[in-house]
């Protein structure tokens, strides 16, 4: 190694490995200790090798656990399974638009961060002999336990975007409970008193949680929980919600503050109340959820929760790398914490509201 830049030569040595030696995304990399021996070097020139090759993004590291390869020649191959109809001109035809397409987007960007070669499927390409995949399967909490069974069996599969977890199976999910106990602490911190709820079936198992979340959240605050400030919508559209609405501020006592299960539900909140008079946030703060290009645009802009699809999607394609290199799915659950943002839809009551 003639060079003056150690770390350099040490580097370029590595990455030539990494393609002669035929690794593959998820394989185990050589450790800080090992470098260092091999090549009679200090570990700050070592690791300064390491960090070129990460920030490069061959390689991987994770805290307690090492390095492994990111990226190669041979891309990683995921297929990505979306469990859900989806049109000719590729819109799902089920669930919310904005979520499965925002899925897939960051699913397509944290791929091509991590060197991965993604390939989407639906559930009719999908059957539980096959073998040897990576797979992701989005919202896949419908599928029979047999079809997932077999899937885990003789695949390296990760389950991503389901409500709860999947008993011997590897999950990742959003913090349902959180989504709704972030906007309920945030409203009561501002003074209301009388918060309303609009969401879909309560019995759903995405809606639960959230519906779990308001009530224990009043509950802490010693708030009486009361049926006519929660309001189910058959669907979100426009005129269900406006029904909706019009149970909720019908009562002798209406909210002072709506939570949405999602900011499709919350924008067309919004238009009722331009359609009835109200000013938001002055005559009722509103909160929703998945914070959406729509809401941050909305006039005043939306407060509403990032429930991060970009953290799911990269937590759930290190999982399949990780497990590919040790050679053992297993089964864990992962939870993607949100994260309330606010904006010009909240505001303290203007009147006292009596409890």
């Amino acid at each position: 190694m003639a060079s003056n830049h150690l770390w350099q030569d040490i580097f370029n040595t590595l990455l030539v490995e990494i393609g002669e030696k035929n690794l593959r995304p998820g394989d185990r990399f050589q450790s800080l200790e090992e470098v260092c021996n091999r090549f009679g070097v200090s570990v700050i020139t070592a690791r300064r090798a390491f960090d070129e090759l990460e920030q490069q993004g061959w390689i991987k590291r994770f805290k307690y656990r090492g390095a492994f390869i990111a990226k190669t020649n041979s891309p990683f191959s995921v297929k990505l399974v979306l469990n859900c109809p989806w049109d000719e001109v590729g819109l799902p035809m089920q669930g919310s638009p904005f979520v499965q397409l925002k899925l897939v987007d960051e699913m397509r960007k944290a791929a091509t961060r991590m060197g991965i070669d993604l390939q989407l499927f639906t559930p009719a390409l999908i059957s539980s002999d096959m073998t040897g995949a990576n797979i992701v399967v989005l919202q896949g909490s419908t599928l029979s336990a047999e079809l997932i069974q077999g899937i885990c069996k003789n695949n390296n599969a990760v389950f991503a975007h389901v409500p709860m977890p999947i008993d011997g199976v590897v999950t990742v999910r959003h913090d349902l409970r959180k989504s709704v106990d972030l906007p309920v602490r945030h409203l009561l911190d501002m003074g209301h008193r009388r918060i309303g709820l609009v969401l879909t079936r309560i019995a759903n198992d995405w809606m639960s949680p959230r519906f779990q979340a308001y009530e224990a959240g009043l509950r802490r605050h010693k708030l009486a929980m009361d049926w006519r400030m929660v309001a189910e919508c058959i669907s979100t559209d426009k005129s269900a919600v406006f029904s909706a609405m019009e149970r909720l501020m019908n009562n002798p006592c209406p909210p002072t503050a709506v939570i949405a299960s999602n900011d499709e539900i919350a924008l067309a909140v919004m238009d009722y109340c331009r359609l009835h008079g109200l000013v938001v946030p002055r005559d009722l703060s509103l909160v929703g959820c998945d914070n959406t290009p729509d809401g941050e645009e909305a006039r005043p802009g939306l407060t509403s929760v990032e429930t991060h699809f970009d953290r799911m999607a990269e937590e759930s394609l290190r999982l399949l790398l990780a497990s590919d290199a040790s050679n053992n799915t297993g089964s864990s659950d992962t939870v993607v914490a949100p994260e309330l943002i606010v904006r010009g839809s909240t505001a303290p009551p203007q009147h006292v509201s009596l409890r």
